[in-house]
């Protein structure tokens, strides 16, 4: 073997590099995970001007209810005692519909005196009703008797709590009010009452009646027709055909008057409940409930006793049909 003579130039032989690969691997993984943290911001990103935007159209649609119910208010106020004003304000809960630029609102409104008095109702009043919405009679009058446990003081509970706690109430007890209920919404409390059947009772109850009568004149015709299957469901004469009138009306033993048991009180024509739901297409919708008195005594001549944001008992596109006749609402 020839020995190496010192100087001479050396090219040694490097090894072979075996983490090419492995860095590589590195390189795309890195890519990968900003390409998912991309994906991710845009994602979130696209969701938030959604949610923005939806927050956005929910306060122009509440803006539009509160200017409808406004309005609408100062037209109650305008009315006289012949109940001459605005040709399109029926007190009896027909619905009517107005536009304002491209959001539908539809319009209700009910003078209380015409709607079920939920503090002065009877059990057997409210059981007929309940019924008459499409609930089993046993259920009704577990309902009805719960409601009347809630609100009434030394009234003997039911075998079953008459209350139970809200949504979100954890381990709190409920126990019995023992007091009249201050607004329709307090029946989420009561035993046996779903979101969907409080949905169905809301536009027929009230707190400002203040009497166990109903004004028919001024009664919601689908409340005279629940009322009349209640009292037929009850003496299994079946359900009958649909009111289209309200001279048809036989008034139910059970719906009480301060005169007559057979006769509607007369309402005072100064207490309303406006019902106004705007929406956007078919997905974007806000109510406002109010009850309003006429109170020309007062400052601004009226009083507004109840200012509630329900959740809707109907979807958005139950206002459609009528849509093509709406005039302009302001």
């Amino acid at each position: 073997m020839g020995r190496i003579q010192p100087g001479s130039d050396v090219v040694l032989a490097q090894p072979a590099r075996s983490d090419d690969g492995f860095v590589l691997v590195t390189v795309v993984g890195v890519l990968l995970i900003l390409a998912l943290i991309a994906t991710s911001l845009l994602l979130s990103s696209r969701t938030l001007i959604k949610q923005r935007a939806a927050t956005a159209t929910r306060a122009e649609l509440e803006a539009v209810t509160d200017g409808a119910v406004r309005f609408t208010t100062v037209r109650m106020a305008e009315l006289d005692a012949a109940g001459n004003g605005d040709s399109r304000l029926a007190i009896d809960g027909t619905p009517f519909w107005c536009r304002d630029g491209d959001t539908l609102v539809r319009l209700q409104i009910n003078d209380v005196g015409g709607l079920v008095d939920l503090n002065l109702a009877s059990p057997e009043v409210l059981e007929i009703l309940i019924a008459g919405l499409g609930t089993g009679r046993g259920e009704a009058r577990a309902i009805s008797a719960a409601i009347a446990a809630f609100r009434d003081a030394g009234r003997r509970p039911q075998p079953v709590s008459a209350e139970r706690p809200s949504p979100g109430a954890g381990n709190r007890s409920f126990g019995p009010k023992n007091a009249p209920f201050d607004t329709v919404e307090e029946l989420d409390q009561v035993e046996g009452m779903t979101p969907e059947l409080l949905a169905r009772l809301r536009p027929f109850l009230t707190v400002h009646n203040k009497s166990p009568a109903i004004d028919v004149a001024f009664a919601p015709l689908a409340l005279l027709q629940a009322l009349s299957v209640g009292a037929r469901t009850e003496q299994q004469g079946g359900a009958g055909g649909a009111l289209t009138d309200r001279a048809q009306f036989q008034v139910p033993r059970q719906v009480q008057t301060r005169s007559n048991p057979r006769v509607a009180a007369r309402s005072r024509r100064r207490t309303f409940a406006v019902q106004a739901m705007a929406t956007r297409g078919v997905e974007a919708a806000f109510m406002r409930r109010a009850v309003i008195e006429i109170a020309p005594q007062t400052e601004t001549g009226v009083q507004v006793h109840e200012w509630l944001a329900p959740s809707l008992p109907m979807q958005a596109a139950d206002a459609l049909p009528a849509s093509a006749g709406a005039t302009n609402c302001f």
